[in-house]
This record gives C-alpha cells, sequence and structure tokens, in this order.
C-alpha cells in the first residue's frame, strides 16, 4: 500500500498524486510509535538520547577522539562538544590529551558513565523483547539486513 501527500513543489503532477513508498512510510510511522511508547519507560532524570549514542560510542570503543565520535554519531563537531563538556560535568565522560598528539583529546567513559548506559540498554531490551515478541529469528536476521543496506545508503547523501 502506498500513502498519498501533498507535494506543494511538482509541477507535473496535481496536488495529492504524489505518493510516499510504504516501507519509507512504515519506517517514519515507527520511528515516531517507537519513541512516543517507550519514553515513559525512561525515567525523567534519565539522560538526552544523544548523550546514550556517545557512551555507546564510547562502550564499542573508550578513548576515541572527538572526530571519532562526530563520525559514529553523525552530529557536528560543536554540538558534540557542547555535549562532552556537559558530559564531562557530569562525571560520565572525561577527556584527556592524546599522549602522541598533544592537540587531540581522547574521550574516555567513566564508572557513572557506564552505570548509567547499562540502565539505557537494559530498559532499551526489555522494550525490544516485547517488540519483537513474534517475529523469528530469520526475520529478524532479515530485517537487520535491510535496515543496515538502508543505513549504508543513507550515508552515500
Amino acid at each position: 500500500m502506498e500513502r498519498k501527500i501533498n507535494d506543494s513543489n511538482s509541477n507535473d503532477k496535481k496536488a495529492g498524486d504524489v505518493k510516499l513508498s510504504e516501507p519509507i512510510s512504515l519506517i517514519g510511522e515507527l520511528s515516531k510509535k517507537i519513541t512516543d511508547k517507550t519514553s515513559p519507560y525512561f525515567p525523567k532524570d534519565d539522560i538526552p538520547k544523544g548523550e546514550k549514542l556517545v557512551l555507546q560510542c564510547l562502550i564499542n570503543k573508550d578513548g576515541v577522539t572527538q572526530l571519532d565520535i562526530v563520525r559514529f554519531t553523525g552530529f557536528k563537531p560543536p554540538t558534540i562538544s557542547i555535549m562532552l563538556h556537559k558530559m564531562e560535568e557530569e562525571g560520565l565522560v572525561t577527556r584527556k590529551p592524546d599522549e602522541y598528539d598533544l592537540r587531540a583529546m581522547r574521550v574516555y567513559i567513566t564508572d557513572d558513565g557506564r552505570a548509567e548506559y547499562s540502565k539505557a540498554v537494559k530498559i532499551v531490551n526489555a522494550i525490544e523483547s516485547k517488540l519483537m515478541y513474534n517475529i523469528t529469528d530469520e526475520e529478524k536476521r532479515s530485517l537487520e539486513s535491510v535496515l543496515k543496506k538502508i543505513k549504508s545508503n543513507l550515508d552515500l547523501f
């Protein structure tokens, strides 16, 4: 099923004739619905999503540069710089000069950062088990494969 959207910039089609593909429409709907349904599970004092992404980057590989974090998260360098400053004040990360290149700063996750990330992962895993309740392992692998391809294609923009 395709959904109609109103594209006021299109000169060759009548308003309402332009259709959004079903997969793209579903991805948008799922993203909003997942956010809406899962946000109550996170405590009010929970750290912001962007900070969780930074912590995830550091869990994957501790002691990375700010540029590595920019590449991992997709955020702009000034955003990461501000975020890291805030996270450092909160005790979630520390920044130290690179021992070989003193111009570069390395970012490390603290014990508090690991604890915060662990809490978030437990919540996400509980939510994921509910979302994937009647999905087979084969369907999960297929879904993951398709989503990775879409993500890779987006990286080409």
